[in-house]
């Protein structure tokens, strides 16, 4: 009897080990490492959700099923999990104008803002790195109304262009303007050249006569150049 009795408790224990499994502590993992270890363990899994400004989306904010407790598989486990920041928050735009790019990253980065993009351009004007302007996308929006979810653009200075000199020119004498305009085209200037009318006696009607620089001088894309034209 009393052996009979040992086997039947080993029996049970067995059963109850083989049956439920100890749950972990879940917190801070993604739900994709939850269901994971859910599916493994034939657990069932339910969520719902929460703002938080602190934890990422989908990360586990709190299980209600405590670390180290055994449960039968088949059983259901329940989450809470971030929903990251709530985009309805009012954050308000702080003053760009003192801070450099690194500090307006910083800030957006703090912020949870996703939707307020930063544009670096040329700006002879400010100081590269330094911040120029901010547009909202909803041109009646006040900053200190502005929302997590509301869309715009920071302007950064990338400080005075400077455009290299390194595009030969060729001699165009005795050329059609159609051959300027396509070295114009190939070369990518930024501006349209200029073209000058004058008799000649020497050069056919509609051919260059002579040009303002030189064949071999190097010139940059935002260079002007003059054409006479016969």
């Amino acid at each position: 009897g009393v052996i009979t009795a040992v086997v039947v408790i080993a029996l049970g224990v067995s059963y109850y080990f083989i049956s439920s499994v100890k749950v972990p502590d879940f917190a801070n993992l993604s739900i994709t490492e939850v269901r994971a270890w859910a599916n493994e363990n034939r657990v069932v899994v339910e969520t719902d959700g929460v703002f938080s400004n602190d934890i990422d989306t989908n990360v586990v904010v709190e299980q209600e099923t405590v670390a180290g407790k055994r449960i039968k598989k088949g059983s259901t486990l329940r989450f809470t999990l971030s929903k990251g920041a709530d985009p309805d928050e009012v954050v308000g735009l702080t003053d760009f104008n003192d801070m450099s790019q690194e500090e307006i990253y910083a800030w957006i980065e703090s912020n949870h803002i996703s939707s307020l993009k930063v544009n670096t351009v040329y700006d002879s004007e400010v100081e590269n790195g330094k911040f120029i302007r901010v547009e909202l996308l909803d041109k009646d929006l006040l900053p200190e109304k502005f929302k997590r979810k509301d869309a715009g653009t920071i302007f950064i200075s990338k400080g005075e262009e400077v455009i290299e000199k390194n595009i030969a020119v060729l001699d165009f004498k005795s050329k059609t303007q159609g051959d300027v305009e396509t070295w114009n085209s190939t070369s990518k200037f930024l501006k349209p050249f200029v073209y000058e009318e004058a008799h000649s006696d020497t050069i056919e009607a509609g051919l260059i006569i002579s040009q303002s620089i030189s064949k071999d001088e190097l010139v940059g894309i935002d260079d002007i150049i003059t054409f006479v034209v016969s």
